[in-house]
């Protein structure tokens, strides 16, 4: 025979068990900066450095150069060094000493 009407919806059921609780995540956000202005010399510069507060770790971090638009400068590395900080290093491909504004910043957090 022909299929029967579609019934009422049943009563809710019973609320589940709660779950586990999770672990703990990432807490204690913050971006710390460090600007320097100085001469960036001919080939790489040394490593510009930015530290995490303690406890906290690094979770990234970034950098900037700003020099003159006749002579360009070029970040040319943006790394961890090791846990708790963030450096860059600019490349100079001029002759002479460039001078440049250089920012360097580090997300950090507490870490479980």
């Amino acid at each position: 025979g022909a299929q029967g009407a579609t019934g009422d919806i049943g009563p809710q059921g019973v609320t589940g068990a709660t779950g586990a609780t999770g672990a703990d995540g990432v807490s204690g956000y913050e971006i710390v900066t460090a600007s320097v202005v100085v001469p960036i010399g001919p080939g790489l510069s040394p490593p510009f450095p930015v530290s995490c507060p303690a406890p906290k770790k690094v979770l990234g971090g970034g950098g900037s150069v700003v020099s003159d638009p006749a002579t360009p400068l070029v970040l040319s590395g943006s790394v961890p060094i090791g846990d708790a900080a963030w450096a860059v290093t600019i490349a100079n491909f001029f002759v002479s000493p460039v001078p440049a504004t250089v920012d360097v910043y580090a997300i950090c957090g507490l870490v479980p």
